[in-house]
């Protein structure tokens, strides 16, 4: 996703699946990139999360904004189900 920003509220949401090994990303409920990426190792509880900064910890890779009400979820989200939840539809099972 690149960092436009038009003045109104977004909703972006990112979505992993482990069987393709493809992280894509989705805006206002439409996709909008999707890629190829696979991770090596595992996660834990105490594992540390970087939402909103690049992987190394530039001043320039911080995500200049706001969030609120984020989710995440234990299985992958299919394309309507992420069109849903921007259009105010709640999914069960978070």
């Amino acid at each position: 996703l690149n960092n436009t920003w038009d003045g109104e509220w977004q909703h972006v949401a990112m979505v992993y699946s482990h069987e393709t090994n493809t992280l894509s990303s989705f805006r206002n409920g439409e996709l909008v990139a999707s890629k190829t990426q696979t991770f090596n190792g595992t996660t834990s509880n105490n594992t540390d999360i970087y939402i909103g900064r690049t992987y190394t910890p530039v001043v320039e890779g911080f995500y200049q904004g706001y969030f609120d009400d984020l989710y995440f979820y234990n299985r992958t989200l299919q394309g309507c189900e992420i069109y849903a939840l921007y259009s105010g539809q709640l999914l069960e099972h978070r």
